[in-house]
């Protein structure tokens, strides 16, 4: 068989665990997106963190992803290993 990487991540024990978030896309910057985590948090999200499409990083898309969520230098930072559901 045949699947899309979203769907291999998905099958995964990443998923599994509980590692799947909902992503809302915020706002755009010039090196960072500031997405909405679960309705809950804002995260920033680099390019050297986003594992997916470029296309769904666009103001307003949402999305669902396997990811880790962390903190460094005093961002809350999200890093999505893979997109699961548009």
């Amino acid at each position: 068989r045949l699947y899309s990487k979203g769907a291999e991540v998905a099958g995964r024990e990443d998923s599994a665990r509980g590692n799947v978030h909902a992503f809302e896309v915020e706002k755009v910057l010039r090196d960072r997106a500031i997405v909405r985590v679960d309705g809950k948090w804002w995260a920033s999200l680099f390019p050297e963190d986003y594992d997916g499409p470029r296309y769904l990083i666009k103001r307003g898309n949402s999305f669902k992803g396997v990811a880790d969520l962390y903190h460094e230098d005093g961002r809350f930072r999200a890093w999505i290993k893979g997109v699961i559901k548009r």
